[in-house]
């Protein structure tokens, strides 16, 4: 039985929600797998996961809920990437941009202040 640190593959959203069809759930899917991947620590990983995420996003249509989902993955990207990359990460700045802007368009929301 190979324990967690000598598995070759990394956690990814199930099959189904890697399909040909996107709805807003596969985009969940990317999200738990990039928050799991940062609980241990792989941050490649969890980068990879929730920019596949932002990926599936964008061939959705605009809805308040597509725009909440994006907000909390422009978030933990942007967190991820100065994690990564330093304080002055252009990716991260980038992430954090369209993290602000989201906020704009949602309205009064928590997030505002993580995205500032």
């Amino acid at each position: 039985m190979a324990r967690g640190w000598e598995r070759s593959q990394p956690d990814l959203p199930s099959t189904s929600s890697r399909g040909v069809r996107c709805n807003g759930r596969s985009t969940i899917g990317w999200q738990q797998t990039g928050d799991n991947a940062t609980r241990r620590h792989a941050h490649p990983e969890a980068i990879a996961a929730l920019r596949q995420g932002l990926a599936l996003l964008s061939t959705l249509p605009d809805s308040p809920e597509r725009l909440q989902r994006e907000l909390a993955l422009q978030l933990t990207l942007g967190e991820l990437l100065m994690a990564t990359q330093g304080m002055a990460s252009p990716a991260a700045g980038d992430a954090y941009s369209r993290a602000h802007v989201l906020c704009q368009q949602v309205g009064d929301t928590p997030q505002r202040f993580r995205a500032l």
